[in-house]
């Protein structure tokens, strides 16, 4: 039996994330019972995403989950019982492989306590998954501070029950040059595509050309370079483009009074949209635009990237190590350079009309694709749990 739970997310957070782990976890291990646990909208959501094959297959747990926000301090109590709880489950049901898709370094200080003080015969396996950015740049000297921080997590104690996946061969890298200590305790497999169709036709590459923002709109990930580039390109080539916000405006923005949104052709609302109606806007694009800024996407895998990768949607992106490794070992996937070059790449895209260069960016979009099949990442994973 495989016993896997998600001790952080709560509604819609990394839902795509975790029924892609799902499938994999399945397509590697058909024989062996598969149980999900997690908070009850969570768990209802990563199901809906889901094909029967799958998730007719897994047992549904419903379970409560601290608040992923709270204090170091005052989630470790709550952190504890719910460790113990899983660690139980696992006992009683003869389990002794464990997966915790999402961590934070109470979840791993949790689950080291317990399984080098009473669980010894189980194993852990925690992905890492969005957390991994605290290991890059000041840390503090306080004993206090420096305990709650991701990398005191990674590094004190040396339980051998416990290992960590992340997800993309970039990230793994950079987490051993930063902490050479995790050499022989972390792995990787590439992050799971979300559910997709194969049926896939290319949007016809003629004006107006549609570039989109996808999920979450923070300034971490470039909106408001998006919401520049929609009143420049706009400004000076109407109707030949259109800009889409496909998610929602994070909630310190919402309020802003920006005359730039009014340069958008889609607008979102405060929640998250449905994922069919996410996906049927999404099929409507020519590109995407990713303009990560800061360290956080070196040691993050991006969903909205791989979202672009199963649908098959060009990017126009500054470099993170993953997009520049997609892009050395399966071609142009898109136009990526420096965060000083977005404007004019999207006003060559507009004015140049290059559409064997986009088709030939859906074909690389499309091997990177194959090269992440159910079959070669349930490989991965099979290997990365029996080691």
């Amino acid at each position: 039996m495989l016993l896997v739970c998600d001790p952080v997310c709560c509604g819609h957070q990394h839902v795509p994330v975790n029924s892609g782990l799902l499938r994999i976890i399945k397509t590697a291990f058909p024989r062996r019972p598969v149980s999900f646990y997690a908070e009850k909208a969570h768990l209802d959501l990563v199901r809906e995403q889901l094909n029967p094959e799958h998730g007719n297959e897994i047992t549904w747990k419903e379970m409560e989950v601290p608040y992923r926000y709270t204090p170091f301090f005052r989630r470790f109590v709550p952190d504890l019982r719910l460790a113990a709880y899983i660690f139980n489950e696992a006992s009683k049901r003869q389990c002794s492989d464990i997966i915790f898709t999402t961590c934070l370094p109470s979840t791993i200080w949790a689950a080291r306590i317990l399984l080098d003080s009473r669980y010894r015969y189980l194993r852990v396996k925690i992905v890492l998954h969005g957390e991994l950015g605290g290991i890059d740049g000041w840390r503090s000297r306080s004993p206090y501070l420096r305990l709650q921080d991701i990398g005191t997590a990674l590094t004190v104690g040396n339980s051998k029950r416990i290992k960590y996946i992340v997800l993309e061969e970039p990230i793994r890298d950079l987490a051993i040059q930063k902490l050479p200590g995790l050499k022989e305790k972390i792995g990787f497999i590439d992050h799971p595509l979300p559910q997709y169709t194969d049926e896939l036709t290319p949007t016809s590459f003629n004006p107006p050309f549609h570039f989109g923002f996808l999920g979450l709109a923070t300034k971490q990930k470039g909106f408001f370079t998006f919401l520049e580039i929609a009143k420049y390109i706009l400004s000076k080539y109407p109707e030949q483009a259109c800009f889409h916000l496909i998610g929602r405006i994070h909630p310190d923005y919402r309020h802003m009074d920006s005359p730039e949104l009014a340069f958008l052709a889609t607008r979102a609302g405060n929640e998250p949209l449905e994922r069919p109606e996410f996906i049927n806007r999404l099929r409507t694009l020519h590109y995407v635009c990713l303009f990560f800024q800061g360290s956080h996407y070196d040691y993050s895998a991006s969903g909205v990237l791989l979202d672009c990768v199963a649908w098959e949607k060009p990017v126009v992106a500054t470099p993170t190590p993953t997009i520049q490794q997609l892009q050395k070992k399966y071609g142009d996937i898109g136009y990526i350079g420096g965060i000083e070059d977005v404007v004019r790449t999207v006003e060559r895209i507009v004015r140049n009309k290059d559409a064997r260069r986009y088709h030939s960016q859906i074909n690389a979009m499309r091997r990177v694709k194959q090269a992440r099949s159910l079959p070669t990442q349930a490989a991965r994973f099979r290997n990365l749990l029996n080691s």
